[in-house]
């Protein structure tokens, strides 16, 4: 009886919101996370429980979140897999610096858009299963972890290549930080990337374009190159030590900006010099703003997204208006919680990025 009180007062001390309507993240309360229950066309956000969190009713009950049933001792945890069905591994957010897998779709060969042009002769089919744009069931910790500006890649032995490529990048600084497959990649500032693969030694490759940002979009490695062309890379360039990106056809130039929705749907860019924000759905424009003077950071689909005003460096986030000031640089992690980088924090922080789902700030 003692113990049925004391379960019954941490129920409902834990979800006192559960099944309340939100708009973000922060309403919802510790344990809780603000889940689309509606369609893209007609969202309904509205607080359920999350992995490990407490809820009723067996696995007939609707107390937690897409991804997760309540198990028999009143906790949510994360679906019976199909048989056959791909694995998911947990996203370690108490190890920056280290590679954990994400949620894969079955490798083999895929339909390849026409609009990314023709295939190099001789290339083999696909080697690598692109992150599907959805988080594993079990990614419900949006704190952000600190990642240092050189992470930890682990290089073998007695390597010339491998060491001589060190002793570079320890002279640049990491300027970018993406999750593809199963890799963690680190953009530096003197133009190469730092690969590393899940349970296989760390590797820099060299580009032949210069980029300041690296990010997955329509299942391929996508990149802004300084000058500010969007270029992809062909998923058999991958095991190469030098990288040969390829421009996207009829996309912009002029690119000052750009940000991917979490599911890898949609594409934004912007030209800051002619205030002009265009949206994307692969190759087709279904949007584009004219006067448009704001920098925009996307979350998981484009219902929410961060519009930043680089000039009063100030933020709102849409669609719940909440606003920020003193912004640097923000992220929107899964399931679109925001995190801010302030100017007063640039002197220990060079910026933000999202790394396996989370947020991760780039030490200087």
């Amino acid at each position: 009886m003692i113990f049925v009180i004391i379960f019954l007062v941490w129920f409902l001390s834990h979800n006192d919101k559960l099944g309340q309507t939100c708009t973000m993240q922060s309403q919802c309360g510790s344990g809780l996370v603000c889940v689309n229950s509606g369609t893209t066309a007609a969202p309904a956000y509205t607080c359920k429980a999350g992995f490990q969190s407490p809820c009723t009713g067996g696995s007939s009950s609707t107390d937690c979140a897409p991804g997760l049933t309540c198990s028999s001792g009143n906790v949510c945890i994360p679906l019976p897999k199909a048989p056959g069905a791909p694995s998911s591994a947990k996203t370690c957010s108490s190890c920056a610096g280290n590679n954990t897998a994400v949620q894969k779709t079955p490798t083999g060969n895929r339909t390849r858009p026409a609009w990314l042009g023709a295939k190099h002769q001789g290339e083999s089919p696909t080697r690598l299963a692109p992150n599907t744009g959805n988080p594993p069931s079990d990614v419900v910790s949006t704190k952000p972890v600190l990642v240092s500006a050189s992470p930890v890649l682990s290089f073998g032995d007695n390597s010339e290549s491998e060491t001589s490529a060190s002793e570079t990048i320890s002279e640049s600084v990491c300027v970018d930080m993406c999750s593809y497959s199963n890799m963690t990649l680190a953009l530096y500032s003197n133009g190469k990337i730092a690969v590393q693969a899940s349970g296989a030694p760390g590797r820099y490759v060299n580009n032949n374009v210069r980029l300041k940002k690296i990010f997955p979009y329509s299942q391929y490695l996508t990149g802004l190159t300084t000058d500010g062309t969007i270029v992809w890379l062909e998923q058999e360039r991958i095991p190469g030590e030098s990288w040969e990106w390829k421009r996207y056809a009829n996309l912009p130039t002029r690119i000052t900006s750009c940000s991917v929705t979490l599911n890898q749907e949609h594409l934004w860019l912007h030209d800051a010099a002619i205030h002009r924000g265009y949206l994307y759905k692969g190759a087709t424009l279904i949007n584009q703003v004219d006067h448009y003077p704001y920098r925009r950071v996307y979350g998981h689909t484009i219902d929410v997204y961060a519009e930043i005003d680089e000039h009063r460096q100030t933020a709102k986030i849409h669609p719940s208006g909440e606003t920020f000031t003193d912004v640097y640089d923000l992220v929107i992690s899964h399931p679109d919680s925001v995190t801010v980088l302030k100017n007063s924090e640039r002197d220990r922080y060079r910026g933000l990025a999202i790394v396996n789902w989370t947020a991760m700030y780039i030490n200087m």
